[in-house]
């Protein structure tokens, strides 16, 4: 989590900090091994403090579900946590979702606290982009809220100036926001067992990796069909690899199998994140795709800044601020968003691309990345705006 590692780059810095959250659990509803879960439980991490309250875990589909999940946490945190914390000077918020706000400005009125609030998917857009809430009238009274509450933070930050300019619209005042870019932290790439079985697809093939999610916001049926335009043209020597899962896999690997497309595309499953890194590293290009919706023309993924971070090319299929990082500090490619034929175009020229350009490429994409998204500035950043916070 992201709290973790920030959390611990603090306290070197010397704040005194403590977290106050959930209890850990798997896809399944269940609890992590070795947690049983109790009203007042509280463990060190890694030497940082971390509270656990009771909370109804979901991570289903069922909307109704996932709901609960939030709102039990938001009232756990106010009735319980509420005992479990030493009084703060400044509460960092990590949003989504928006419940989150709830305990936050509880907190900030009992104990006379700043709220710093971390904003990583705009709500409500978040939701309708990815079909969460499609109901009109909820996502009017999910957006009510948000403004609402955003009249209690003394500090918001947003992860992209597009995502800046929905706040301002909103009517926060300028001197609230900040801006400072999602950091990923640099992936492992030690060698691996789950590597050496894919070798030989990196030894004969022009290869393209996506990683991550494989879900409806990705919208990753664009490769079914620029892998039909490669079969059509008899274009060979090509392979896109897709690491990891999510609900739309076994939708496109069906197609796979229907289109007789299995030289083109491969799904290797879930890789275990230590070994994430061998793979995107051994790649020729690493490619990122959202669907084509006006929420993503504002949003940085994070997955930009990890592919960044090994200074490999990006294949780009994300519109706005992502795809003009990109163009502008030359770190790849950039294809329209849901463009099977922009993207077999692409493809096919950066298969015509000297080993060289693409090297340039990935090290433009890491110098922006040692610069602007590392873990490093973004602490360094989060630091700095803590302090003006705590003199005000």
């Amino acid at each position: 989590m992201k709290s973790l590692p920030l959390a611990k780059d603090l306290q070197l810095k010397g704040y005194e900090v403590e977290i106050l959250t959930g209890y850990p659990g798997q896809g399944t509803g269940k609890l992590f091994p070795g947690y049983s879960m109790k009203l007042f439980f509280s463990e060190y991490i890694d030497g940082i403090k971390i509270n656990r309250v009771p909370l109804y875990i979901n991570h289903s589909k069922s909307k109704l579900k996932r709901v609960i999940n939030f709102l039990s946490f938001a009232i756990s945190a106010c009735l319980v946590g509420v005992w479990m914390v030493k009084k703060p000077r400044i509460i960092y918020t990590y949003h989504a979702p928006a419940t989150i706000a709830i305990p936050a400005i509880f907190l900030k009125f009992i104990y006379r606290s700043k709220i710093f609030y971390d904003i990583n998917d705009y709500w409500p857009d978040t939701l309708e982009a990815t079909g969460m809430v499609r109901s009109k009238s909820i996502l009017k009274i999910v957006g009510a809220f948000c403004t609402l509450s955003y009249k209690f933070f003394d500090n918001i930050n947003v992860v992209t100036n597009g995502f800046k300019k929905k706040l301002l619209e909103a009517g926060v005042p300028e001197s609230k926001i900040t801006v400072v870019y999602n950091w990923s932290l640099p992936m492992d790439s030690k060698h691996s067992d789950e590597f050496d079985k894919y070798q030989p697809v990196f030894d004969k093939n022009f290869t393209i990796i996506y990683a991550g999610n494989i879900g409806l916001a990705q919208s990753l049926g664009v490769l079914i069909e620029t892998a039909l335009k490669l079969k059509e043209n008899k274009i060979s020597g090509i392979k896109i690899l897709l690491l990891g899962d999510g609900t739309q896999k076994i939708y496109l690997s069906d197609e796979v199998v229907k289109h007789d497309l299995d030289e083109y595309i491969s799904f290797t499953g879930s890789i275990s994140a230590v070994n994430v890194g061998e793979f995107l590293l051994a790649s020729d290009i690493l490619l990122l795709h959202l669907k084509n919706d006006p929420l993503f023309e504002i949003t940085l993924p994070s997955k930009l800044g990890s592919y960044f971070s090994l200074g490999k090319p990006v294949l780009c299929g994300v519109p706005g601020e992502s795809s003009d990082i990109v163009k502008n500090i030359n770190a790849g490619l950039c294809f329209s968003s849901d463009d099977s034929e922009d993207l077999y175009r692409k493809i096919i020229l950066s298969m015509g691309l000297e080993k060289g350009e693409l090297e340039l490429m990935g090290i433009n994409g890491k110098h922006f990345y040692d610069e602007n998204i590392s873990f490093e500035i973004g602490t360094k950043k989060f630091a700095e705006i803590f302090n003006r916070m705590n003199l005000e």
